[in-house]
């Protein structure tokens, strides 16, 4: 082999030698950064473990809110029909009508209004208890973020 072909293997060889040592060293420079990064992604790993307890036990409140609400039963409410005024404007007392009695309700019995009134009553629970819950996965998000 002539020397020229000699000293072209020999910087070949140099050129890898010096490309594999530089390759060891990046990893051993990574390698100390490892800590850091495990320590990072315990990190992150914890917070989305708190943001999924958050988030399940704010859902299961919720469930569990919405289903005493649906479970109230609804009353019965009626509205009696008052009895009419005079048109003349003068008090009842003053005619020689007798008319109702002091504190007695007509016989007949108006309307069952207690479903209707009831659904928005429900309505407006509902609505307050996603309310509630979405206060309380606000606050607790926050609170474990800091």
């Amino acid at each position: 082999m002539t020397v020229e072909a000699r000293l072209i293997v020999y910087a070949v060889m140099l050129a890898l030698l010096a490309g594999a040592g530089f390759v060891v060293n990046k990893w051993r420079s990574d390698a100390g950064k490892l800590p850091e990064i495990e320590m990072r992604l315990a990190a992150t790993l914890a917070a989305q473990e708190t943001a999924r307890r958050i988030r399940a036990e704010v859902t299961q409140n919720y469930a569990e809110e919405m289903d005493r609400l649906r479970n109230k039963p609804a009353r019965v409410i009626r509205v009696c029909n008052a009895p009419s005024v005079p048109a003349t404007g003068t008090a009842p007392g003053g005619t020689d009508d007798p008319g109702a009695a002091g504190g007695e309700l007509p016989e007949e019995v108006g309307r069952d209004i207690g479903p209707p009134l009831y659904d928005e009553a429900d309505r407006a629970d509902s609505l307050a208890a996603q309310l509630r819950a979405l206060q309380s996965w606000v606050s607790s998000s926050i609170s474990k973020s800091k």
